[in-house]
């Protein structure tokens, strides 16, 4: 299986770990910084990373900063809108909605 893992890049611990079970297990992993990705608005469900199109995988696991919540959420709905099947159906406005909840009970 070819997994993508949208992160702020593979030095933290815990997509280390996912890299490190997922290629334990046999599957392909690449980890782009969704930061560096952008979408093509010329082209439907096109992602670009670093000048290249990031083509196809079959799975997504989303690991998100919350300063990158909506930017993230973005690239992950035009994976999700390519086929790209996310760990959980609607990832991105899952994730959306709990880091919300979050920051608004800070706020109180």
């Amino acid at each position: 299986m070819r997994i993508l893992i949208l992160s702020n890049g593979n030095g933290n611990y815990s997509t280390k770990r996912l890299v490190e079970v997922a290629e334990k297990r046999g599957h392909k992993v690449k980890v782009v910084k969704y930061k560096n990705a952008y979408p093509l608005i010329d082209r439907e469900n096109i992602i670009m990373y670093k000048g290249k199109n990031l083509g196809d995988y079959d799975a997504i696991i989303p690991r998100i900063a919350n300063s990158m919540t909506r930017y993230g959420t973005a690239i992950l709905r035009q994976l999700e809108k390519s086929g790209t099947i996310p760990l959980e159906s609607h990832w991105a406005s899952q994730i959306e909605v709990q880091k919300n909840l979050v920051n608004a009970e800070e706020i109180h």
